[in-house]
């Protein structure tokens, strides 16, 4: 059996909070997560990938007024992936 440590050391990350607001056509995503080794995180938003937000644990964007507003992120690790979106009609 290995030891603790060594089952630790090779986990993908867990996403422990993700939180989204929305206000008068814009909306932005809060992120944490542990890992046990360096992550990199990506954004995509309701029109696509959003890479001037990558590797930050937060992100903001406009949407367009009866739209649906989206928000994803992936974060990964070596040993894998965890995922979590957001959607909310735009207002």
């Amino acid at each position: 059996m290995a030891p603790s440590g060594a089952a630790a050391a090779s986990s993908a990350p867990v996403i422990t909070s993700f939180y989204c607001f929305q206000s008068s056509g814009w909306y932005g995503c809060l992120l944490s997560y542990s890992s046990p080794t360096p992550v990199q995180i990506h954004w995509d938003g309701q029109y696509g990938p959003l890479p001037a937000y990558d590797n930050q644990t937060s992100m903001s964007n406009t949407c367009v007024f009866g739209t649906e507003s989206w928000a994803g992120v992936a974060v990964s690790n070596e040993y894998g992936t965890a995922y979590a979106s957001w959607s909310s009609p735009c207002w």
